[in-house]
């Protein structure tokens, strides 16, 4: 038993002895941020992004290469270049579909996607749902089993944005383009298990997934729309025989907050005060998300 207390005693001073002689640790330098503008460029372009994230604390991108830099020479003297992309599918936790684009071509162009993005988009966005960055192209198709044109692209550290045809559009038209944006950013940071909606899950609690035919009160084989909407639930599968679970009953209120007139989804569901709950619940959480109506 001494000698292992003799032991740890001498790995105790001989780690205390190493510390001692530890050399003073010194930062290395720092990474250059390559969403940055550097501070010498003066080309119109340069000027507009640093412009607008000095106003808003966004990087602002026109171009998905980050840098383009020579890292040396191969054997025969042909430079050898590093170069880093955007990437808009990145994700920490997997892999997600992809993004292609055009770039905007021409500074007025440019200067009109910057007038878009500041008068529609971030005056909705409070600080917990704004965008590392914001990359503004012409056109951008997504790929789910296949490429097709979309409107926005939604990634882990930017936020793309296609402003094609943005100049012919009234301002409704503007409008209800920008709610496809805000849904898919707030659906993005709303689950069913967060905090929030604890209220918002009890009301649906005990038939969650659960069959039909597990309560007798209901009418047989299915209950009809009356008793759904009396327990609080406005969407639901017609040839389904169990109750919608909780990420599709969130999705439902969700969307009822972005998509539908609230006087008007308050006067359609004016009998049923559960739905009427839980849509007021759902749209304090969207506010405590960061969503500015």
């Amino acid at each position: 038993m001494k000698n292992i207390y003799y032991f740890i005693v001498l790995c105790t001073l001989m780690v205390s002895f190493a510390c001692s002689k530890e050399e003073k640790l010194e930062p290395t330098e720092m990474r250059y941020d390559y969403f940055t503008i550097s501070p010498d460029a003066t080309d119109e372009e340069s000027i507009l992004r640093r412009t607008f994230y000095e106003t808003n604390k966004i990087h602002l991108l026109f171009n998905d290469t980050l840098r383009h830099e020579q890292r040396g020479t191969y054997a025969d003297g042909t430079p050898y270049w590093f170069t880093e992309l955007l990437d808009l599918s990145y994700n920490i936790t997997g892999t997600t579909d992809g993004a292609r684009f055009t770039y905007i071509q021409d500074i007025r162009h440019k200067e009109e996607a910057v007038h878009f993005v500041e008068t529609y988009i971030l005056p909705h966005l409070g600080e917990g749902l704004r965008p590392y960055s914001i990359f503004l192209v012409e056109k951008m198709e997504s790929y789910s089993y296949g490429w097709s044109e979309t409107n926005f692209y939604n990634g882990r550290r930017c936020l793309a944005l296609s402003t094609q045809g943005i100049s012919d559009m009234d301002e409704e038209e503007i409008k209800e383009q920008c709610i496809d944006i805000f849904y898919s950013i707030i659906a993005g940071k709303t689950k069913y298990y967060d905090e929030e909606l604890t209220e918002f899950i009890a009301f649906g609690a005990p038939y969650y997934g659960e069959y039909f035919s597990s309560f007798q009160s209901l009418t047989k084989p299915k209950p009809t729309a009356e008793e759904m909407y009396t327990l609080g639930f406005i969407s639901w599968s017609s040839w389904s025989s169990y109750f919608p679970y909780e990420s599709s009953d969130l999705t439902a209120f969700l969307k009822a907050v972005f998509y539908e007139d609230e006087d008007t989804f308050k006067t359609q569901y004016a009998e049923y005060p559960v739905i009427l709950q839980k849509y007021d619940i759902m749209k304090e959480v969207v506010k405590k998300k960061g969503y500015i109506f």
